[in-house]
């Protein structure tokens, strides 16, 4: 993204803040192939998350215009201060149970409980033998719709 483009995005537009400096910092690098992958993956998820906010901003009156932006900021902010996985830790011991504990659940109660749960699918590899720079759940399918998206409503159908 050239300076000229990135001057551009709502997410600048607050106060010039340039949330994309550190990525760009990062990129020149190119020390290590697997930090330009994730910073590749990021510039991806700005320059998406830029192109969502102009369309929802697109449809908000004026005096509310500055709001989303706000949040953006926010949200990247706080990203940013988590600088090394080394900061994120496993869950507390016990916190996870093998299948074979979880307690059988009643009929009853299975619609209360289902709407609780969480699934988590796994595509596969990185896509980086079909040119991917980021990960494949997040490439446009159609109708701006993702991988991701996509799964997520072949398991809203199925449950």
């Amino acid at each position: 993204m050239d300076d000229l483009e990135e001057n551009k995005t709502i997410t600048n537009r607050l106060g010039g803040h340039d949330l994309w400096s550190p990525f760009k910092t990062e990129l020149k690098a190119k020390a290590d192939p697997v930090v330009e992958f994730k910073t590749l993956a990021r510039k991806d998820a700005f320059e998406r998350m830029d192109n969502e906010l102009k369309l929802m901003l697109a449809k908000a009156p004026e005096e509310h215009q500055d709001a989303p932006v706000v949040n953006v900021v926010k949200y990247v902010r706080r990203i940013r201060s988590i600088s090394t996985l080394g900061q994120i830790k496993p869950p507390p011991e016990g916190s996870i149970l093998m299948y074979s504990q979880i307690p059988e659940i009643p009929a009853s109660s299975m619609k209360s409980v289902l709407d609780k749960l969480v699934v988590i699918k796994l595509n596969g590899g990185l896509g980086t033998s079909m040119g991917c720079t980021g990960p494949k759940s997040l490439i446009s399918l159609r109708r701006d719709l993702t991988f991701l998206d996509l799964n997520v409503q072949q398991i809203e159908v199925r449950y």
